[in-house]
């Protein structure tokens, strides 16, 4: 019985012995020259291909695991998470050679941008990520090395770069494609922030004739900044850090509809400048004055935006080239780790 018992345990042994050596080392996946992906990176990679392949593959049964379908171009789910996420990390680290072989210097004062939105999103998105193997730090990576794709484009694009592009092409599209405007609103709320709907229609009648009658003021010339003056007196706000004057509000027509509302973005596009109107966008009612956009090169408007508009212009270009580009990158696999980090192992929050 004891030999047994001892042939037995030398079993389990081996079994667990071949069990690890199966799933070998796992806290990388690729490395490449003296750069290695971690598990945790690489895991953040993972997450982001499958929100995408999630988010952008409508066709799927959304009551079913989306493993056990294929996706509308037929691929398997699982497949086209994982060659993503390679193929994201390829075009990072391209970019990034690309970036030294420029002679940019990537410091902490490089990474200062993507560093701010890690603590920031960190905050929000901890969950998702901790509960799936990424760190803090492997979070902070990741957003670093994904942020060489952003940086190159700028670099090859802009001002002195290999593919420049000119500022009047750059200023013809934002003239076209911009939007400024004004905008004052109130929410249908009592006097906690939450929604009274026993009281909404009384509100939405009080509030609709009020800045129905501002829009017929200012298209009979009255300055929107005293307009603005008179609805923060009526609601109180009268401390210091209220303000009387409003800065344009400047974005692309791309984007109008999803920051507001289609019906706002229709209102936006049909007024002229100088002129406003007032109409329900979501929970609120709101005042907007369509102004000039200043569309001159100096202007701090467009030299806020100018990234945006570079973007519009030749983002879909500049990703297609550096996708082809990124297929020199010649990784070093690590294949168990590949197989043992699964997207089909994935849990997010809802």
């Amino acid at each position: 019985m004891k030999v047994l018992k001892k042939a037995l345990s030398i079993l389990l042994v081996l079994a667990m012995t071949v069990a690890v050596a199966a799933c070998g080392d796992t806290s990388w996946v690729y490395k490449y020259n003296d750069y290695t992906v971690t598990s945790g990176v690489y895991l953040a990679f993972l997450i982001n291909t499958y929100n995408e392949v999630v988010s952008n593959d409508q066709d799927y049964d959304t009551s079913k695991n989306i493993f056990s379908q294929t996706l509308s171009d037929g691929s398997d789910p699982a497949v086209k998470m994982t060659e993503n996420a390679e193929n994201y990390i390829k075009q990072s680290l391209y970019a990034k050679d690309a970036l030294e072989k420029l002679g940019v210097e990537l410091n902490d004062a490089f990474y200062m941008t993507p560093d701010i939105q890690t603590n920031y999103y960190w905050q929000m998105m901890q969950k998702n990520y901790s509960d799936n193997g990424v760190g803090q730090n492997s979070y902070k990576e990741y957003n670093r090395l994904a942020s060489h794709v952003q940086s190159y484009f700028e670099k090859l694009y802009g001002e002195g770069g290999e593919k420049e592009v000119p500022v009047s092409d750059l200023l013809d599209f934002y003239k076209e494609n911009y939007y400024a405007f004004k905008l004052i609103s109130a929410q249908f709320a009592d006097e906690n922030g939450d929604l009274d709907y026993n009281m909404i229609d009384a509100l939405n009648s009080t509030i609709q004739d009020r800045y129905n009658s501002y829009a017929d003021d200012i298209n009979s010339g009255t300055d929107f900044d005293s307009i603005l003056a008179q609805e923060n007196e009526l609601k109180g706000n009268t401390s210091e850090n209220s303000t009387n004057s409003q800065e344009p509000t400047i974005i692309s027509k791309y984007d109008i509809a999803t920051n507001y509302s289609e019906d706002f973005a229709i209102a936006v596009d049909e007024l002229q400048p100088g002129k406003a109107t007032a109409l329900a966008v979501n929970n609120s009612y709101v005042l907007v004055q369509r102004v000039e956009l200043d569309a001159t090169e100096g202007a701090d408007g467009f030299s806020k935006n100018k990234v945006g508009v570079l973007g519009y212009l030749k983002g879909e270009e500049y990703m297609t080239w550096l996708e082809e580009q990124a297929k020199s990158i010649e990784l070093k696999v690590n294949e168990g780790a590949v197989k043992f980090y699964s997207p089909k192992n994935i849990k997010l929050s809802k």
